[in-house]
């Protein structure tokens, strides 16, 4: 079994007034937080637009955006 995921990227997006009283209500009846229901939508649209999220996870694999002594990388 893998540990948890970390999510290290932020994406801001803008919406209509009240949608994301939408969004909480979705997430709600399903059961998820409102930023889990999120990242779940996306990862389906993006896989209905034929593109496999396990792409990302293959190439970024082992990569980190720091080094793991702390140091900016150059």
């Amino acid at each position: 079994m893998s540990g948890p995921v970390r999510y290290s990227e932020v994406l801001t997006v803008q919406v209509q007034p009240g949608f994301r009283s939408l969004i909480d209500k979705a997430a709600a009846t399903a059961g998820a937080k409102p930023t889990e229901w999120t990242r779940q939508a996306l990862r389906e649209a993006v896989r209905a637009a034929g593109i496999d999220p396990a792409d990302i996870a293959r190439r970024d694999a082992g990569t980190s955006q720091r080094p793991p002594n702390g140091e900016r990388a150059a």
